[in-house]
Order: structure tokens, then sequence, then C-alpha cells
């Protein structure tokens, strides 16, 4: 009998032993309804903050600062844009600050929206217009990315690239995919980044720098150029976009010899073309 017991009592350690093997994650965030898992909860929205910022703006390295805790708390749900336009990103003739990354894509969005002229820094959360502008200040950013993060995708975007050394030629095809019906007009943009740049930068009231100026400064996430403009293309003819839909968008630039390529993102940004805000974002790093 004690024999029989103990059998017993081994073939049910056994089992639960097997049966917590098979529970053990990772699991996907979404429920599952037998053999047909429902993954959908997988697919989240993604925000985009546009960062205006400029080399000689002395606020702007603490707005990069709140961005680097927004996208440290988000992880990748979070995508940055660093857009050096304004009289605090123009060269000056002489000394440390000659350097320019201001592009033509970055001039027309700040033409745009107005953020160089309404005092840097600042910056657009989704690019979403609130009270008659789409220009947020920093200490909004968090609040605004919190009230929109758990908000459902409309569609998901997958980044595919290819970097040719020889030519120096980047290759990008991004694929939309719908995951509930839109009818909106939508247009896509293909931004090529550039991160970690070492160059000066001022700062005001920081008592690590007495002298308002740090010479090794990290510019993160700068916008370098575009490989369909600053206002992309549409995403395709029509309004309506039907639930499981895919389409390609294909684009390529030649990056310029001074372009750290180890260091080149694109980020593809899909809006809508009447309001300009993002429906979805993605950033995929070489």
């Amino acid at each position: 009998m004690k024999k029989n017991l103990l059998l017993l009592s081994l073939a049910s350690l056994l089992w639960f032993a097997s049966a917590c093997d098979k529970v053990e994650g990772p699991f996907s965030e979404g429920t599952s309804n037998g053999n047909n898992p429902d993954t959908t909860q997988t697919f989240f929205r993604k925000i985009l903050i546009d960062e205006f910022t400029g080399h000689k703006c002395g606020e702007c390295p603490y707005a990069a600062r709140t961005l680097k805790q927004i996208q440290e708390l988000y992880g990748d749900k979070v995508v940055a844009i660093a857009i050096h336009a304004g009289n605090f990103a123009t060269p000056n003739q002489n000394g440390p600050m000659v350097y320019d990354f201001r592009s033509p894509e970055g001039n027309q969005l700040d033409q745009f929206f107005g953020n160089s002229a309404a005092g840097l820094p600042n910056g657009l959360v989704n690019r979403i217009s609130n009270g008659g502008t789409s220009i947020v200040s920093p200490t909004d950013w968090s609040t605004r990315v919190t009230n929109l993060i758990n908000q459902p995708a409309d569609a998901w975007l997958t980044i595919d690239l290819d970097f040719v050394s020889d030519t120096r030629v980047l290759n990008a095809s991004v694929e939309t995919k719908f995951l509930q019906s839109v009818e909106d007009s939508l247009n896509i943009a293909l931004y090529v980044l550039e991160d970690s740049i070492q160059r000066p930068q001022v700062i005001y009231n920081d008592p690590n720098y007495p002298n308002s100026f740090i010479e090794n400064y990290h510019h993160r996430h700068v916008l370098r150029g575009s490989m369909n403009g600053a206002w992309g293309n549409a995403l395709a003819t029509g309004q309506t976009f039907t639930n499981g839909q895919l389409i390609t968008t294909t684009g390529n630039i030649t990056l310029p010899s001074n372009w750290n390529a180890e260091q080149v993102s694109v980020v593809a940004v899909v809006y809508k073309a009447i309001t300009k805000e993002v429906v979805q974002v993605e950033e995929k790093k070489l």
C-alpha cells in the first residue's frame, strides 16, 4: 500500500512539473481561443515627438533630457525626431558653432507649424492640434503621451532596410498593415535621422557647465533628410483603407560621406493628410 502511495505521489509530482514547464512565458499580451491565439493586443499605437531645437538654444538640453526620460519610461512606444530650425540652429561664421544641422525638410515643418517663431524649446506630440496650435511645451510632453499611449492602433508599420556600403545608398521598404478600417486621406513620410552626433551645445543654468557650453554634447535623433520630402506622398489612391489591407512604400537616399551610417535610422510616419495627425510611426536603425 505504501509503495503504491509513493508511486502515486511521484507521478503527481512529475505531472505538476511537466505542467509548470508548459505554462512558462513569455506570452503575448493577447488572449487565446483554443488553437487560434488572439494577438491583436501586441499591436499598439506608437507616439511621435518632434523636438524642435538648436545648438545655440541654452534651454534645449533640458527639453532633450525630458524626452530621454519619456523614452526610458515607454521604450520604443515613443519615437523622437530632433528638428534643428530657426535662429538657434543657424551656424556661426567662426568658432565652435559653425556646423549646420538644419535640413530642407525640417525648415518646411518648422515654417508650417511655427515652432521656432514661438520660441524654443518646444515640440509636437503626434502633430495633434489642440486649441488652434500643435505646439506643445516640453513640460506637457509626458501628459500628452500618457493620454495617447493606450489608444488602439489603426495600423502597424514594418520597415526593412538595405544599405549598400560601396555606394552608400540606403534603401527602405515600409509595409503598412491596417488593423481596422480607416476612412481618411493618408500620407506616408520617410525621414532619415542620425543619432549621437558629438558637437558643441549651449546650455544655461547648469553648474556643471559654468561657461554655458558643452564641448562634446551628444545630439540625438537629428533629422538629416528624407526619402520622399517633408510631407512624403499619398499612402495610396483613395480614402478608404480596410482591415487587413497591406500597402508597401519604398524609398532610397544616398548618405553623405560625413554621416555616420552606423548611427542612421529611418522613421516612417503615416499621418492624416488634412489635419497632419499621426496615425502610426515606426523607427528602424541600420
